[in-house]
This record gives structure tokens, C-alpha cells and sequence, in this order.
């Protein structure tokens, strides 16, 4: 890789920004990032709904979920059990909808941890 030409091209190139997008607008609401959400989305206290493995399948296979929660209309973290982060979800009219990317579903479905029920497997 040292010794690759590319890497000094790579060198010349003018960096405007560094770090991760965090949010978007997205009509009336602020949409945080998926990547976000897994990099820091253990650390959130508000705004959560937890799912189990099968409401998951569900929102994979694109269906809406209707709960009744507390929660004000807007973006939610998704979280599988009380371990696992997985991404955004829209939260509206006691409807949630799932904003996870196909390609992180995919990535997500053939990690055993998850359908393990956490990271520890617990």
C-alpha cells in the first residue's frame, strides 16, 4: 500500500470537511445519520423504541409497526432488545417506520450477535 501511486495522488487532495454527517432535514424534522445513531446511539436516553426479533423481521420485510408509545412524532433510535443499535426509525401518528439502509439490513442480517439477542448473546 506504502508504495502504491495512488496514495500520493491521494496526498494532493484538498480536504474541506472531516468527521461523519450527523443529521439531515428531511421535511419538518431533523434526521440523524444511521451511522450517527450506531457510532453514539448507546449513549442516548430519549427517543429509543426497543424491538423484538420479530418486529425487526417485520420492519425489514417493510412493513410499519404500530405501537402505542410515549414518544413525540419524529426520528427514533432503533434498538433490538436493550443492546443492539441498528438505526433510525420514523416515529409518526403511532406508526413506525424503518429509515435503516438496505445495505445496512443486509450487513445486519448475517450477524449472529443480533439474532442472538445482544452482543454478549444474552
Amino acid at each position: 500500500m506504502r508504495k502504491s501511486p495512488h496514495l500520493r495522488e491521494a496526498g494532493k487532495l484538498k480536504i474541506d470537511y472531516a468527521g461523519i454527517k450527523a443529521f439531515h432535514k428531511v421535511g419538518k424534522y431533523l434526521k440523524p445519520t444511521t451511522r450517527l445513531i450506531q457510532c453514539f446511539g448507546e449513549e442516548a436516553s430519549k427517543g429509543i423504541v426497543e424491538l423484538c426479533a420479530e418486529e425487526f423481521a417485520s420492519l425489514v420485510s417493510g412493513n410499519e409497526l404500530k405501537k402505542d408509545l410515549p414518544l413525540e412524532d419524529g426520528y427514533v433510535i432503533l434498538r433490538l432488545g436493550q443492546d443492539v443499535v441498528l438505526g433510525a426509525g420514523l416515529w409518526t401518528k403511532g406508526r413506525l417506520i424503518s429509515q435503516i439502509p438496505r445495505r445496512e439490513l443486509r450487513e445486519a442480517m448475517f450477524r449472529e450477535d443480533l439474532w442472538a439477542g445482544g452482543r454478549n448473546g444474552n
